[in-house]
């Protein structure tokens, strides 16, 4: 596979594809890093994230996280970092950094990939505060599978039919609400 071609599959990737030396310059990155920044790749290269960042914290975490990989030869998993983009937005990210080594080199670095999660936040968000509401509205609610038994129900609906909770009714059929009561 000629670098071209590598080149052509990275730059395809809509995650953040990068890779940092000790001092935090960038060895190389895909277009989407470089879209973050709001320049090229071939402006990100030999650049830190200082150059570009937005926010002087965003630049302090990636520094700390970048060394601690780099000196502690040890994979690290970030599950939420945030970054502003060039557009002064506010991404989430989930990240994996790993120890490496630029090929032709002896440089350490670090490689890393980075997710962006943020409408996956909104909605994991969004979810939480409509289930909220559910378990806490003062109505019954319950939903039942095809073969009509119950695979979720609020504790309001349990009490409606004299159940201290909801586990008492899961998987049963909603006949059993009517057998209890005749």
């Amino acid at each position: 596979v000629s670098e071209e071609a590598l080149r052509h599959v990275i730059n395809l990737s809509p995650n953040f594809l990068f890779a940092k030396d000790a001092q935090g310059r960038f060895l190389l990155a895909n277009q989407a890093t470089a879209e973050v920044y709001g320049t090229t790749v071939e402006g990100l290269l030999g650049k830190t994230d200082a150059d570009f960042a937005k926010n002087p914290e965003d630049v302090r975490h990636f520094r700390s996280d970048d060394l601690d990989v780099i000196q502690s030869g040890r994979r690290k998993e970030i599950p939420e970092e945030t970054i502003t983009d060039a557009t002064g937005r506010v991404r989430i990210l989930r990240t994996t950094n790993i120890p490496f080594i630029m090929p032709g080199t002896s440089i350490p670095a670090v490689l890393g990939v980075a997710v962006d999660i943020t409408e996956l936040k909104k909605t994991q968000e969004a979810l939480y505060k409509k289930a909220a509401a559910i378990e806490t509205s003062m109505d019954g609610m319950a939903i039942l599978n095809t073969e009509q038994k119950y695979i979720y129900m609020n504790d309001a609906h349990a009490k409606v039919y004299g159940y201290d909770n909801t586990d008492e009714l899961i998987g049963k059929s909603w006949h059993v609400l009517y057998d209890k009561n005749e």
